[in-house]
This record gives structure tokens, C-alpha cells and sequence, in this order.
């Protein structure tokens, strides 16, 4: 794909012209259309195939696949800012091996973190706010950040078609109003209620999410709904021995007979959330390795 081209004709059938609207209709476009890379995270820290991976450069004219981490994505963007006559710099911080990008529009900066605590990353494929573009101060920088988030990023979001009337968070804090309205005779009841709702939400056919993406909402849907209830569901990352293809299992430990759920690509290619059987849990840890091995062995 010429990913520029493609993104230099949607620009003008929008008929934009600002050049901070432009530099954020990048932003959530790239994070709709890339991917975290998961197989960053199957090798072991700074060896050599994960080094390759963390300065792979992304071809704007020839993209060949759509999977990226900070400092792919980082390089990446720089290039298109530069290409519709935004100046901005690749930023590395060496201490935590992350890399982001700062750009400067009217002798302000701005900064773009798509990956950073993969949040953006995941937040603008799922309609959410987003939390790592913004314009830094010395001072009270998450206070501003969050003002910035809310107002300023508002309207262009508007203008871009990103925002469609409401952000997902507001849906979600609708949602878990509705979900706690309810009368529940014990916490079982909840959490299943908890899972019926998520698997709504997560299964929704969406062309661009990847495991990545999927899983960690997944997850962030979880905390956000349980709250201390949270503690009963266990859950970990797994992917085969030739690191060509991942899962989530998650298991819900309330109770006398756990349920187990999981994360994983269809038949029609899209990856979807199910309820399953023990038995199949434990095929996949004959085959599969697991972050978190408790997770697998609860299946046994």
C-alpha cells in the first residue's frame, strides 16, 4: 500500500488545511490502520530479532505489513508530518528503550506517543480518547493534558470524523451503570453479566484489530467493570512455538467451577472472545507457551 498517498487523498476530500488538524488526522489514522507488533514481546529483552523489530523502517510509499512498535511507528510518523510540511523529530529514550515523536506547528510543540503505555494504540481503534498527543508544558503537564483531551482535541476531532457525537468512555460509563442497576443475588451473577457484555462489545467484526489491540481491551474492559472483583479473573498472553499466532485464555476463578474464556482468530479471520471448555485449555498448554503458567495449570 502507498500509505502517504492514501493518506495525502483522504486529507483533501476532507478539505483539510490546519496543520495541527492534519498532524492529529495522522495520528488516529495510523493508529487505526497499524498494529503493535506482539512477537516484540517473544523474544527475550534486546536480543537480536527484537532489535531488528524495534528499528524496522516502514516504507510510506511500500507498506508491506501493518505491525509496528514505538520506534517503527515513531520513524513512520515523522516522515508523513514531513510530507505535508510539518517538522517534526524522532525522540529515543534509551533508559525505559521507547521512542515517540515531538512536532512543532505556530513555535509550539506537541507531542505524539502512539505506544506509550500502549494506550493510543488501542484507545483510537475502539473510539476512545486518546491520552499521548498533546501539548507539554514545564508545569502541570497532566492537568493541561487533560484540558487539551477535552476541548482543543474535541473539535478537531470533529472536523476529522473521529468523533461521532460521544467517545466509547462515555458509552463504557453508561453501560457499567446499567450492568450495577441491576439486582445480582451474588457476585457470580455479576461477573458472568460482566463477561456477556464484554463478548458484546469485543466481538463486534472490526477489519484493523489484531490480537494486540483486542486483548489488552479486553483486559482494561475487565478492571473497569469488576473493580475489586477483578482479582477473581486470571488471565494470560499465549502464542505457539513458531511465534505465528497468539491467544488470551482468561479464567474466571469465582466460584466452585471456574469458567474459561478465550481470545482467539476465527475462521473468518476475526478474532473473537468465547466461552470454552476446560478440555480445550488444555490442548493449548500441550502446544502453547504461556506468560503466566498458574493460568494454564488452573485447567488441569
Amino acid at each position: 500500500m502507498d500509505l502517504l498517498k492514501k493518506l495525502q487523498n483522504e486529507v483533501k476530500l476532507l478539505q483539510l488545511k490546519d496543520k495541527l488538524v492534519i498532524a492529529r488526522f495522522l495520528y488516529i489514522r495510523t493508529g487505526e490502520i497499524f498494529e503493535y507488533d506482539e512477537a516484540f514481546f517473544t523474544y527475550h529483552n534486546m536480543s537480536k530479532n527484537q532489535k531488528k523489530i524495534f528499528y524496522d523502517e516502514i516504507d510510506i510509499h511500500k507498506v508491506k505489513k501493518f505491525r509496528a512498535v514505538c520506534a517503527s511507528w515513531a520513524r513512520m510518523f515523522v516522515k508523513l508530518l514531513s510530507a505535508f510540511d510539518i517538522s517534526g523529530i524522532y525522540v529515543e529514550d534509551d533508559y525505559y528503550w521507547h521512542a515517540y515523536v515531538k512536532f512543532y506547528i505556530d513555535k509550539k510543540v506537541y507531542v505524539a506517543d502512539m505506544t506509550g503505555n500502549f494506550e493510543d494504540i488501542v484507545n483510537i481503534k475502539f473510539g476512545l480518547q486518546t491520552l499521548n498527543f498533546y501539548h507539554p508544558t514545564a508545569f502541570f503537564s497532566d492537568i493541561l493534558k487533560n484540558l487539551n483531551k477535552k476541548l482543543d482535541l474535541l473539535e478537531i476531532d470533529k472536523v476529522i470524523n473521529y468523533y461521532k457525537g460521544i467517545y466509547t468512555d462515555e458509552v463504557l460509563t453508561m453501560i457499567k451503570k446499567e450492568i450495577y442497576a441491576i439486582f445480582y443475588t451474588n457476585d457470580l451473577q455479576l461477573i458472568e453479566k460482566v463477561f456477556e457484555v464484554i463478548m458484546l462489545i469485543i466481538n463486534i467484526e472490526r477489519p484493523n484489530i489484531n490480537f494486540f489491540s483486542g486483548s489488552i481491551y479486553i483486559i482494561r474492559l475487565l478492571e473497569f467493570f469488576l473493580g475489586n472483583l477483578k482479582d477473581y479473573v486470571v488471565h494470560s498472553d499465549v502464542y505457539d512455538k513458531e511465534r505465528l499466532e497468539f491467544k488470551e485464555v482468561i479464567v474466571n476463578t469465582y466460584g466452585e467451577d471456574m469458567q474459561f474464556f478465550l481470545y482467539e482468530k476465527n475462521e473468518d479471520g476475526y478474532f473473537k472472545l468465547q466461552k470454552v471448555s476446560k478440555m480445550k485449555i488444555r490442548k493449548i498448554a500441550e502446544c502453547y507457551k504461556c506468560e503466566h503458567k498458574k493460568v494454564l495449570k488452573l485447567a488441569k
